[in-house]
């Protein structure tokens, strides 16, 4: 699911996102977009994210606090220090690969590599 952009988009952000732009224009209204999440999400879920903008971003959309998780935090104490890098770096060195993309362009691999993070955390002693 994409939301609609706020503000016109600019000319990089397909490239960068891996998306086509019309893709991302016709992402769903804020408000029909938070209330598809809320659905999925349910009341009762823990949000993984690699830092905390994906977390603040949804609070400050209108969802409601939820309790989180930093992966990437995880991933530093895992790594016993070692400089994690980036989602992916940090799962291929937690588990030795970088996941298989879920969805389209950069998000879909990012959501993989979060996944692998997950999974290595959760063998990690």
């Amino acid at each position: 699911m994409f939301l609609a952009p706020r503000k016109p988009l600019g000319d990089s952000i397909p490239h960068f996102l891996e998306v086509p732009r019309e893709r991302l224009l016709g992402g769903l209204p804020e408000d029909p977009g938070l209330s598809t999440w809320r659905a999925f999400a349910g009341e009762r879920a823990v949000l993984g994210a690699w830092g905390t903008f994906a977390v603040d971003l949804l609070r400050a959309l209108g969802d409601a606090p939820r309790p989180s998780v930093d992966l990437r935090q995880g991933a530093i104490r895992a790594l016993r220090g070692q400089k994690p890098g980036g989602v992916e770096r940090a799962a291929s060195l937690l588990t030795g690969r970088p996941g298989t993309a879920v969805a389209q362009g950069r998000c879909g691999r990012r959501l993989a590599a979060l996944e692998q993070v997950l999974q290595g955390l959760a063998r990690s002693p």
